[in-house]
Formats: C-alpha cells, sequence, structure tokens
C-alpha cells in the first residue's frame, strides 16, 4: 500500500463581514489555498433585514449593490498583490440569511 502526501485543499471558502477579524481569516485562507495550489473563494453575505434598515435610515436603495464593489477593494487590499496573480480567487455577494447562504 503506497501512501502519498497530502498535497492540500483545493478549494477554500472565506466568508467575510469587513471587520478586522475577518480580514485575518482572508489572509489564512490565502495561504491554505496556496499551499494546495487551490482555488480561494471570498464570500459576503448580505442579510435582507439589514439591507432594509440600512436603506431606510441612510435614504439609500443601492446599499446592496454597492457591496460587491467594497468586497472587491476588501480582497484587493488584504490579499498579497503577487500572490493574487499565483491564485485563482473568486468573489460572491449572497442576499440571504449568512448561515444559509454559506
Amino acid at each position: 500500500m503506497s501512501h502519498q502526501a497530502w498535497r492540500g485543499f483545493r478549494s477554500v471558502l472565506c466568508p467575510i463581514d469587513f471587520s478586522p477579524p475577518s480580514r485575518l481569516a482572508l489572509q489564512y485562507a490565502e495561504a491554505i489555498a496556496l499551499r494546495g495550489r487551490g482555488t480561494l473563494t471570498v464570500i459576503y453575505a448580505n442579510d435582507p433585514l439589514l439591507i432594509a434598515a440600512a436603506a431606510a435610515a441612510l435614504h439609500d436603495r443601492h446599499i446592496a449593490k454597492r457591496s460587491g464593489k467594497e468586497l472587491q477593494a476588501f480582497i484587493n487590499t488584504t490579499l498579497t498583490p503577487a500572490v493574487r496573480t499565483r491564485l485563482r480567487v473568486t468573489s460572491r455577494v449572497a442576499v440571504g440569511r449568512p448561515t444559509e447562504e454559506i
């Protein structure tokens, strides 16, 4: 029986909430995905109740649409620029209960 060395994860999912701890989690996810030469998917889930409350309070109906741009900016400022060329990173913004969307 031959044993092959484990090569790491082929895909890593990292949910974020734009907090400092989620920035750190994304950095760890980057390292794990690189080690396994896998893909990294970053997801942010917009809770519909929070979107509605924020939109009403700020009189802004486009608050949910900006999440995609904010997510990409968060990724760009968190991940190592040189690494982004070696790692396939995708992002997704979902609307729904975060526990279900993730």
